[in-house]
């Protein structure tokens, strides 16, 4: 530095990535020479996002006409939960409600209630709630935790740029590239209420140019929830239960069990061209679920299957995805699967949705434009438990 007269002098040292320091009494004589030591530190930049649009370009938070906010891998690696909901309590804009360990409910505008579906939950673009019965439940999504990259929660209404169903905000589960997270991770957490929670993850590249990636995550959970016996359920099932079931007592199961998978394969030759192919796969094989209308439901061996190809080049973006769900009854004779607490009647879902979503974008000048096409077929088949006289014509 020239051009400075003599005398005592405070020196400043600035980097990014680095602890400010400032050096106060510096004498300077004609010249000086200083020799410093700088301490690292995380620094967290403008975070780049993708939920606003599809097909083009990731954002950064700043830009985003609305309020957005983001979770990221860093803050779910701090601290063990056993759901997605967990980590989104300090998020502002939100309101979440707990029904146990697993239990809760997400809601961004509105009020929250029980079995909400409100919110647009997604994850990598696709629709992450129950067909049919549009209810967002966390401990059915697919993957694990140390498989997310972030998570993405937009306040407000924006369905222009999100599409269909987003009216009440967005939450978005965006999960690792393997590109960019190649490499084996076992996590094992354990807690009070019994619980213990055993996860995994590997992902790797291959191919001649490494175009090619794949990865493989699962988990296993089990724990004891909190006891709670509803005053409203009777001490045994009505006549109204099947056969098998009606006149036994009813006794709460508050064991949980969950397991979850997913397979992902990445096919990128070069910067604009990028083909994902993804298969999902969750279960809950026992907990407890608060309805609205009907009280408690025990869940059992309730499943959730999810397929999706999903392909981006430069600014245009498609893909194709089915989502189906299953409550673990045949029909409404089953006592396999899940009940209503209150009646003992099992819960027949065995609906699915299939959706194809195609979305171009470009800039012109200083102006952008987005346009798609949305095509949603939901199912809904309950062999009339839920539909009633309505079954078969609700599609």
């Amino acid at each position: 530095i020239t051009g400075i007269a003599d005398g005592s002098y405070a020196v400043v040292l600035t980097r990014i990535g680095f602890v400010a320091r400032r050096i106060e009494g510096v004498a300077i004589s004609g010249s000086a020479t200083m020799d410093f030591t700088m301490v690292a530190f995380a620094t967290r930049l403008n975070a780049v996002v993708t939920t606003i649009s599809r097909g083009a370009e990731p954002q950064k938070v700043l830009d985003v006409p609305a309020s957005l906010s983001v979770v990221s891998a860093e803050e779910l690696n701090d601290r063990p939960a056993p759901t997605v909901a967990s980590y989104l309590k300090g998020v502002p804009g939100l309101s979440i409600s707990s029904g146990g360990i697993l239990q809760s409910n997400i809601v961004s505008r509105g009020f929250n209630n029980a079995f909400s579906g409100q919110m647009l939950s997604l994850q990598d673009y696709r629709f992450a709630g129950v067909p049919s019965l549009r209810v967002n439940v966390p401990a059915l999504y697919t993957g694990t935790k140390e498989d997310i990259d972030r998570i993405e929660v937009l306040n407000g209404p924006a369905s222009s740029l999100y599409g269909p169903n987003s009216a009440n905000g967005v939450l978005h589960i965006i999960t690792k590239s393997p590109f960019e997270s190649q490499g084996t991770t076992l996590a094992l957490e354990g807690g009070n209420q019994s619980l213990m929670h055993l996860s995994g993850r590997h992902a790797g590249v291959f191919g001649a140019g490494k175009e090619w990636g794949y990865k493989l995550s699962g988990e296993y959970f089990t724990a004891e929830d909190f006891k709670y016996n509803d005053p409203n359920e009777p001490a045994t099932f009505p006549s109204t239960a099947p056969a098998g079931r009606a006149g036994q007592p009813l006794v709460r199961d508050f064991g949980l069990r969950r397991t979850s998978g997913e397979a992902r394969l990445d096919y990128r030759p070069n910067d604009h061209l990028e083909n994902i192919l993804t298969a999902g796969y969750s279960e809950l094989g026992s907990g407890i679920e608060i309805t609205t209308a009907f009280g408690a439901a025990q869940g059992k061996n309730w499943s959730y299957k999810s397929l999706q190809d999903r392909f981006k080049y430069k600014d245009f973006f498609a893909q194709v995805f089915w989502n189906g769900s299953n409550s673990g009854n045949k029909d409404s004779t089953d006592l396999n699967g899940t009940y209503y607490l209150r009646t003992g009647i099992p819960v027949v879902d065995k609906s699915n949705v299939l959706v194809g979503q195609v979305q171009q974008s470009g800039t012109f000048g200083n102006l952008k434009l987005v346009g798609g096409i949305d095509y949603i077929a939901t199912q809904p088949r309950s062999e009339g438990t839920i539909f009633g006289r309505n079954e078969g014509n609700t599609d």
